[in-house]
């Protein structure tokens, strides 16, 4: 009876820890904290803007945006855009806005 019992519960235990199961898709993630800069980047942010240094001219520059402006406002003008910059609403996810918006407003 003692071995019956220690079988079941291993089985128990293998069956709850997946065992022998097809490897399941991790859940959904926020994005990295780092995400944020490279979403500036492979967007095309700094085709316009420049962060210490490096960047365009057209827009301003967001070297320490995050004393300037509040994240409800960098949020306002990424999405809608506005003073010659189109919005990006149809462009980024929601998780790609909040982790740029809260990279622009980490730069104090």
């Amino acid at each position: 009876m003692l071995i019956r019992r220690v079988v079941k519960v291993v089985a128990a235990v293998a069956l709850l820890s997946g065992a022998g199961c097809v490897p399941r898709k991790p859940p959904a993630t926020p994005l990295s904290q780092n995400a944020g800069a490279a979403i500036f980047e492979s967007k095309g942010c700094e085709q316009c803007h420049e962060i210490n240094g490096r960047g365009g001219q057209k827009g301003p520059g967001l070297t320490h945006v995050g004393v300037r402006v509040t994240e409800d406002k960098i949020r306002k003008q990424i999405l809608e855009g506005g003073d010659m910059m189109p919005g990006y609403k149809d462009v980024l996810s929601a998780q790609e806005t909040t982790a740029l918006v809260r990279y622009l407003h980490k730069l104090r």
